[in-house]
């Protein structure tokens, strides 16, 4: 089975030599100063409540450290929020949140980039 940073998805515009790409360890390489990060999708847990904290606890402490981390150990149900790009809120609970996060990098490569 493939690993999510085991390559690097990228797309270029010919007219303006834009690239665009998922951020991952391995096109990280790619990223300086005048690189523009936007995110284009949230794994969150599927059911309200789980979610309404995992959203507090993010607003709080950041994407980054202990408490992000401990938020991506949670043993529940997860759902791709595609929101950010103009893409579909998850219906589905997807579990464990890899095989959300593998879902997740599908959808953006065939319909984002």
């Amino acid at each position: 089975m493939n690993t999510l940073d085991d390559h690097i998805t990228v797309s270029i515009d010919e007219a303006t030599g834009t690239m665009r790409f998922l951020v991952n360890d391995m096109s990280e390489k790619f990223i300086n100063c005048d690189s523009e990060i936007k995110r284009a999708s949230h794994i969150e847990p599927y059911n309200l409540v789980p979610r309404i904290w995992f959203h507090i606890l993010r607003t709080l402490f950041g994407e980054e450290g202990r408490i992000a981390d401990w938020t991506r150990t949670w043993q529940c149900y997860w759902r791709v929020n595609l929101s950010p790009v103009g893409g579909p809120v998850g219906t589905s609970a997807i579990k464990p949140r890899r095989y959300a996060i593998e879902a997740e990098v599908k959808w953006l490569a065939e319909n984002f980039l």
